[in-house]
């Protein structure tokens, strides 16, 4: 693997709109972003607690520029596929149990640079077939 930004800040912002109902988040952490085999690797951990003990691993690998996965693990466990004008399906695993999971991606938007570099996307999730979470979500990795 040949390290791209040893030391960078990962800026995850997401907005969900449920049934009517909106929830923001923005979360900082430190992240390792690296590049093998032409894909880019992004690897964060984020803390759900004050004490920093319930946690999950997160990879971000943009395959091409049409394509982002995030792999999640931990207390919540996924590997969700983003192809722009596509839907993909996976397990969705949490301690309330696993639901099977489709991913419908709207818009998906990738500018890197060797410092810098943001992924916007837009989609919607169903859970077992429940109403559909519609997502806005931006990840920037920025080097120190």
């Amino acid at each position: 693997m040949t390290e791209l930004n040893n030391n960078c800040l990962v800026t995850l912002e997401s907005r969900q709109i449920m049934l009517g109902d909106e929830d923001t988040s923005v979360i900082n952490v430190p992240a390792l972003r690296t590049e093998k085999n032409g894909k880019t690797y992004i690897y964060y951990t984020v803390f759900y607690d004050d004490d920093n003990q319930i946690a999950n691993k997160e990879t971000v690998k943009i395959a091409s520029d049409d394509c982002v996965e995030l792999l999640r693990s931990g207390l919540l466990k996924s590997k969700m596929v983003f192809k722009k004008g596509e839907t993909t399906s996976s397990v969705y695993a949490s301690p309330a149990g696993q639901m099977m999971m489709s991913i419908t991606t709207d818009e998906l938007d990738i500018q890197k640079s060797e410092k810098k570099l943001v992924i916007n996307m837009k989609y919607k999730i169903a859970l077992d077939n429940d109403a559909d979470i519609l997502i806005y979500f931006k990840l920037t990795s920025e080097s120190n």
